[in-house]
């Protein structure tokens, strides 16, 4: 039927390169999280005394 075609081909270049853009975009911003949860995690190791769950919740060694 006339009119029923909507013009765009997946085969076309420019669409191919829009998609690969932003794929890459989205690749990008994955990593980007990614890097922030390390630092926030390294952060955080680092904020705690480096001793991990252990120095969280054990008490104060006592001293006489």
């Amino acid at each position: 039927m006339p009119g029923m075609n909507s013009g765009l081909n997946p085969a076309d270049p420019t669409i191919v390169a829009a998609f690969r853009s932003a794929l890459v975009h989205q690749w990008v911003i994955v990593a980007l999280i990614f890097v922030l949860l390390l630092v926030a995690w390294g952060a955080t190791r680092a904020w705690s005394g480096g001793h991990g769950a252990a120095a969280a919740g054990s008490p104060a060694p006592w001293h006489e």
